[in-house]
């Protein structure tokens, strides 16, 4: 019988692209560094630390971080704070 089922499973991340119109992985990417732009601009840890939390290596984190906002996190938090001085 399964001779005749002809269809094709497609890999989920194809679904998931077509749908989404990113990756997994992407999305993931996303997801952290979305929560890394919320602790910088409410909270007073150091970038370091925001980027062990949110699953980045320090060095990494910067160069992503640059390559998603176009700044660094330093001035990204100073351009978004929300909480006092």
């Amino acid at each position: 019988m399964s001779g005749n089922w002809h269809c094709r499973v497609e890999p989920r991340n194809d679904v998931i692209k077509k749908t989404f119109g990113r990756t997994i992985a992407e999305e993931i990417q996303r997801l952290r560094m979305d929560a890394a732009k919320t602790l910088l601009a409410t909270t007073l840890l150091p970038v370091y630390t925001i980027a062990s939390q949110t699953g980045f290596e320090p060095n990494y984190f910067l160069k992503a971080f640059r390559q998603v906002t176009g700044t660094s996190p330093k001035t990204w938090r100073k351009n978004h704070k929300e909480f006092a001085d």
